[in-house]
């Protein structure tokens, strides 16, 4: 073998390997971005739940708030009819 056909065969197998590495990091990285989007999905999952029992908690609060001023508006009212402008603290 002369200087040039080892030369030729090295820079074949160095071309080789370098389509090797970029094979393995194409891979990776295209598991990688599959395992994010399954990360992801859940997370919007966990999302939705949050935001829904976060809703059905706020409308909870807001029932029970909207009870109270009704029931002490009643009273108020009733106070007024009967002549009793108490203040209530």
């Amino acid at each position: 073998m002369n200087k040039d056909e080892n030369e030729s065969n090295w820079n074949q197998k160095k071309a080789e390997d370098i389509k090797l590495i970029g094979v393995f990091l194409f891979g990776l990285l295209g598991a990688a971005g599959a395992t994010a989007t399954a990360f992801s999905m859940g997370d919007v999952e966990e999302s939705k739940r949050y935001f829904k029992r976060t809703r059905k908690e706020y409308m909870g609060d807001v029932e029970e708030s909207n009870s109270y001023f009704n029931r002490m508006r009643k009273e108020y009212m009733e106070d007024v009819k009967r002549g009793e402008f108490s203040r209530r603290v």
